[in-house]
């Protein structure tokens, strides 16, 4: 079993996403008992932990999504479009032990909704974080760097917006075969969403970057995938056909 300085070296490996996203007051609104916040000061030991011995996984799910950040769906005002966006939550619980390690981790990146922005030339994270103050912030790190692979096994949910600005297709899709490649390692993708922004009105041509999607495996039961903006309809029955899941 993993030291508790260990599992300290592990949380600080968190990605931008939730080291950005620390709201202190949440820990405490959240263990009045201190319950949660007993195991972390006293390095009390897994099997003698009262918060994983006598509460049912139920309800430690119900605590683990109060207290760690999530995405929600936030509409603007503007364009009238939805986006996700992170709203804060606190990460210290993930330096417990192994056993919380695990199961917050896994709503961590399994119940959050990453948005992906894929680029001739680059793959990125649109990370947007909802502040207490209404103002949205905004980061564009490196997708594919950003995330160790243990953690992107966990992700379930993805929006993947494909820029075709040019009549030059080779680069885009090798990205978005680089970012094949990488979701191959995923367990199990629950809801992907896929939209093409064709800026050079060549739809035939422009929706051939999708291609390398075809090859995606790893849907989950009861999965969905959704095709949005320049995408022909038999091209996109043919993806789904092909992946083997039903449209979200």
């Amino acid at each position: 079993m993993e030291s508790q300085n260990a599992f300290a070296r592990r949380s600080k490996q968190l990605d931008v996403l939730v080291m950005n996203s620390v709201e202190p007051r949440r820990i405490q609104q959240a263990s009045p008992d201190n319950l949660l916040c007993g195991v972390a000061r006293d390095s009390v030991s897994q099997k003698d932990s009262t918060f994983l011995s006598v509460l049912p996984v139920e309800i430690r799910r119900l605590v683990y999504q109060f207290l760690l950040p999530t995405t929600v769906p936030l509409r603007d005002l503007i364009s009238g479009g939805v986006a996700h966006v992170w709203v804060q939550g606190n990460t210290a619980i993930l330096a417990t032990c192994q056993q919380v390690y695990e199961e917050t981790t896994n709503i961590l990146y399994g119940e959050s909704m990453f948005i992906i922005e894929v680029g001739y030339d680059s793959i990125t994270l649109r990370h947007r974080r909802l502040l207490e103050s209404g103002l949205v912030p905004e980061a564009t790190p490196t997708f594919l760097e950003l995330l160790s692979p243990s953690n992107m096994r966990r992700i379930r949910h993805l929006a993947i917006n494909i820029k075709h600005v040019d009549s030059y297709t080779d680069g885009l899709r090798d990205k978005v075969q680089e970012l094949v490649d990488a979701l191959q390692n995923v367990e199990r993708l629950k809801i992907v969403r896929i939209n093409l922004d064709d800026r050079n009105r060549d739809i035939q041509r422009a929706q051939t970057v999708l291609r390398p999607f075809q090859k995606l495996r790893n849907f989950d039961s009861g999965s969905g995938l959704l095709l949005t903006g320049d995408i022909t309809p038999d091209f996109a029955r043919n993806l789904v056909r092909c992946v083997g899941i039903g449209a979200a």
